[in-house]
């Protein structure tokens, strides 16, 4: 019901007494679709415009970041509000400010809209919407017109239970000056809604800015259950598919042709057997049918029969590892059935809280997952408050040499060998301390063949002079220019590793 005439008209009417002579000082948005109007009273506008949601709030208080947050209409900030006033029947509010200056808040569901005009002239708008200037133009020309039937808002449900003759023009003036008085209420349903109190109530300021409130946490809460609800679905959908699956690998593996047998009569039927034989045809032993057997290129008999041993070995370790990981996937189901029995009987984000500390297995998976995704692909030391950085493998000293460095940045390499490229990360205005130097080139040779030899030469350059090509294999590269340091037994290194 917060878009509802009667609404829009009762918090008009508040504006009018509450905000018409004070300045605008600034009208930003940092959130999508989100406007906020702050005036010189400290009171401010929040007004939603997204295609979910739309509403028109007065806020007693709020903190703006400095972060993603754009001022907007700056041709009305410090300017004076004249008055405000709803459209008749409509649900757009119209903000008068000095110097012939209007914002337009248009509160039409998913078409909702701020816009900006002077002097009658369409001049910006907070979302970018095709029409919006056709609109105003429709608006601003639309001749006053005394409706036959009654308007549309006073169909609205909430209006018809209260029973109030709202037929004639007459009846409905008469019970728009009652709710523009104290009459609001708000309430804490699923979907929390703004609703009339008759004879008891708020007034409207007071009445949106708690629905608010309440509306914002309710979302909150319905948009993480409904997140937890689809995942361990999801998770409950996915391990009884595994179990459909192992069943049907096993059932597979259990009816399949031994392997074991098949070498048992190869070796059995050797005499038959000749080099460039692709098949060998005898009479199946266990059977006594004619049976073709498949030959691998280029086997001796008796590997041939060992290769269908190993077959069998390998086929009988999988049929293992299949039941065990049915076992493991059946013994898991009840708990997470269990588990999502319970998440169906939550209602409020305090029943969620206690779900998720009495659950958190179910939870910690995902945790693990992004944490595992953030981890880096090279390793990281500390010394002196200088960040050392060594590769882990060939792919890993690529991504370190070309993303996790910078030119100024100090390269290091065991010269003319295979090893892990070390970055020392430069601080800008300070040089290379030595000591620095020399542990980030013994990790260079510990991280290398030559760990355990003395002297090994060691190249240092500038990140700048370090260059690879596509064709080059992963953690190859060419140095432009470089020195070569000799440093001693890596053994000084324990402070570090």
């Amino acid at each position: 019901m917060h878009l509802t005439y009667p609404v829009f008209y009762a918090l008009s009417h508040w504006m009018n007494a509450t905000l018409v002579g004070s300045r605008l000082l600034d009208a930003f948005t940092q959130k999508k679709d989100e406007l906020m109007l702050e005036f010189s009273t400290g009171t401010y506008l929040r007004i939603q415009c997204g295609a979910a949601q739309q509403f028109v709030v007065p806020v007693s208080a709020f903190s703006r970041t400095n972060q993603n947050s754009v001022s907007l209409f700056p041709e009305i900030h410090r300017k004076l509000l004249l008055r405000t006033e709803v459209l008749k029947d409509d649900r757009v509010i119209k903000m008068e400010f000095e110097d012939a200056f209007c914002l337009w808040l248009k509160m039409f569901g998913n078409r909702s809209n701020v816009l900006l005009t002077s002097k009658g002239s369409f001049q910006n708008s907070f979302l970018k919407k095709k029409g919006e200037e056709d609109w105003i133009q429709q608006v601003q020309n639309k001749p006053v017109q005394v409706l036959s039937v009654p308007p549309a808002w006073t169909r609205h449900p909430d209006l018809i239970a209260l029973n109030y003759p709202l037929h004639t023009e007459e009846e409905r003036i008469a019970f728009l000056r009652i709710a523009s008085g104290p009459v609001w209420g708000y309430s804490e349903v699923e979907k929390p809604e703004i609703i009339l109190q008759l004879p008891e109530g708020k007034p409207i300021q007071e009445a949106l800015e708690a629905w608010i409130r309440i509306r914002l946490s309710r979302d909150a809460f319905n948009q993480e259950y409904q997140g937890l609800v689809s995942s361990l679905t999801s998770h409950l959908g996915y391990l009884n598919s595994s179990v459909h699956a192992l069943d049907k690998a096993i059932s597979q593996m259990k009816h399949e042709r031994e392997e074991e047998e098949l070498g048992h009569l190869i070796l059995a039927n050797l005499h038959l057997i000749s080099p460039e034989d692709e098949v060998l045809s005898c009479v199946d032993a266990y059977s006594g049918k004619p049976i073709q057997i498949p030959l691998k290129k280029n086997l001796s008999p008796a590997a041939q029969a060992d290769w269908y041993y190993r077959k069998s070995r390998n086929r009988k370790a999988e049929l293992e590892r299949c039941q065990n990981q049915q076992e493991e996937i059946r013994l898991k189901l009840p708990s997470v059935e269990r588990a999502l029995e319970a998440l169906q009987k939550v209602q409020s984000l305090s029943d969620l809280r206690q779900w998720k500390k009495a659950h958190a297995q179910w939870i910690q998976p995902n945790r693990a997952k992004s944490t595992e995704e953030k981890s880096l692909p090279w390793k990281e030391f500390k010394l002196q408050d200088w960040i050392i950085r060594v590769g882990k493998d060939a792919r890993s000293n690529d991504q370190l040499t070309l993303k996790g460095s910078k030119p100024g940045d100090l390269w290091l390499h065991v010269k003319d060998y295979s090893g892990s490229h070390v970055i020392i990360r430069q601080k800008h205005g300070v040089a290379y301390p030595e000591e620095v130097i020399q542990k980030a080139a013994g990790l260079a040779v510990w991280f290398s063949p030559r760990r355990n030899h003395e002297l090994v030469a060691v190249s240092v350059c500038d990140r700048k002079h370090v260059r690879k090509n596509k064709k080059m294999p992963p953690g190859a590269v060419t140095l432009e220019r470089y020195q070569t340091i000799l440093v001693n037994s890596p053994a000084q290194l324990k402070d570090l590793l």
